[in-house]
């Protein structure tokens, strides 16, 4: 369910709340694209979106279980890269896109003992940190955003550990 501020006190949006059969929320994402709010409804592996100005809700905009998303799946904030105006949709080891209101689906597939922990605009690239799925070490790739896997632009490797955040501080690209 979401909530709106009215300037004294909080109001529950009636209209903006999942239906009973999808209880299980990602916490961790939660993201603004375009007048639309979005969710992860991690139970079904679905995308939720919320219409600010028509205050209209969708419990299941789109899904990510056709390419194999479950329950357990690991699903990280997205990221608006300005360079394109996009949105793009991080879950396991699959990028996926949103153009405007055009959901042009899985757009990149990294080797499937990696799983994405972390993502970063990056001059025109979007930096994408991995660590291995048992969290022994860490890379980043830097994608242009329309390459393939085979030709990615560069992985970067950030040693043993398993990466929690990555950002660009200062044109700096820099991860915990």
């Amino acid at each position: 369910k979401l909530y709106s501020y009215d300037g004294s006190a909080w109001n529950a949006c009636t209209t903006a709340e999942g239906g009973a059969s999808y209880p299980t929320r990602n916490e961790d994402v939660f993201f603004y694209y375009k007048g639309f709010l979005y969710a992860i409804i991690q139970s079904s592996g679905a995308v939720s979106r919320w219409e600010i100005a028509t205050n209209s809700f969708t419990d299941i905009y789109q899904s990510f279980t056709a390419d194999g998303a479950t329950a357990t799946s690991t699903y990280v904030q997205p990221i608006h890269h300005l360079g394109d105006d996009c949105a793009y949709y991080f879950v396991d080891n699959k990028v996926y896109r949103l153009n405007n209101v055009t959901w042009d689906g899985l757009v990149l597939t990294l080797p499937t003992n990696l799983k994405i922990v972390s993502a970063c605009e990056f001059g025109n690239y979007l930096a994408i940190g991995c660590a291995t799925t048992d969290n022994r070490e860490s890379v980043v790739y830097l994608w242009d955003r329309d390459s393939s896997l085979a030709t990615i632009t560069q992985g970067i490797d950030f040693g043993e550990g398993q990466l929690k955040h990555l950002a660009n501080l200062n044109n700096k690209l820099t991860g915990i």
